[in-house]
């Protein structure tokens, strides 16, 4: 099965490929980055930039998104899934991992208190 199915958007196959030959897409350009994604972590980032507030701007900060991203979803996500799921995302702004995202410091120490309180 070639989509992975949630109740915002279906991420397909076909999608992932015309982000990543889009010529504003700043992602991976090289093949390697293919295998680690998967239709299921697009999906995943995607629904995470669903729910996060977005901000007017851009943030200038350098926060590892998707490390955030893992914590909250408790599984590996990779850089290049999150890179595609702003790219595709019609309220994202900016390239990884400068974001229009409000309150990253909060969601970082939120996601490190879940997971230390996880394997505690």
């Amino acid at each position: 099965m070639n989509q992975y199915k949630t109740n915002t958007i279906t991420i397909t196959r076909e999608m992932i490929l015309d982000a990543e030959s889009h010529p504003d897409f700043e992602g991976y350009k090289t093949p390697c980055e293919a295998p680690a994604m998967s239709l299921k972590q697009v999906q995943i980032c995607y629904d995470w930039f669903d729910k996060v507030t977005k901000t007017e701007h851009v943030t200038k900060e350098r926060w590892p998104i998707k490390h955030i991203i893992e914590k909250d979803a408790q599984e590996y996500i990779s850089t290049g899934s999150a890179r595609v799921a702003a790219f595709l995302h019609p309220d994202i702004k900016g390239t990884y991992p400068h974001f229009n995202i409000a309150n990253l410091q909060e969601l970082w120490s939120e996601s490190c208190d879940r997971n230390f309180r996880f394997y505690k």
